[in-house]
């Protein structure tokens, strides 16, 4: 059985954990489905330029299957903090609430039967400046672990 792909459903899964109030309630006001959590690659130019979003992405994923009739995937997903405050404590207690949604949770990933969310890394925070703007980067490393008994 060829192996599957995984990171399309575990993007959707982690989008829809990181919608969580305690995260919306920090981001730009607005419905859920209009909430500034973006795929890394797919960021759009009307993306908030005050305040913070998330990025989700890039991935890695390698495949875990085992003998039999089993599939899983181990995947390192990055979510990230973009900021454009001044003051790093916004970005780091949007990191925080990050944290706390993913880090030993489990997800609901379509194709799978488990799936859950490790912390592994937290790199140090960067600035970069976009147009002569200070933009502030707080990324975050996470290992997945998806599979299926059958």
């Amino acid at each position: 059985m060829p192996a599957r792909f995984a990171t399309p459903p575990v993007l959707k899964a982690l989008r829809a954990r990181l919608l969580a109030p305690a995260i919306l309630g920090r981001l730009s006001p607005g419905p859920p489905e209009a909430a500034p959590i973006y795929a890394e690659a797919a960021v759009p130019a009307a993306a908030p330029n005050v305040g913070e979003y998330l990025t989700i992405g890039p991935f890695s994923e390698v495949p875990r299957d085992t003998m039999g009739a089993t599939n899983g995937s181990d995947l390192t997903a990055a979510v990230k903090v973009v900021s454009y405050s001044r003051d790093v404590a916004p970005g780091y207690a949007l990191c925080q609430e990050v944290i706390a949604q993913l880090h030993g949770q489990t997800l609901a990933v379509d194709g799978y039967r488990t799936a859950w969310a490790l912390l592994e890394v937290v790199p140090d925070a960067y600035v970069e400046l976009v147009a002569g703007v200070p933009v502030t980067h707080f990324p975050m490393l996470f290992r997945i672990h998806v599979h299926d008994a059958g």
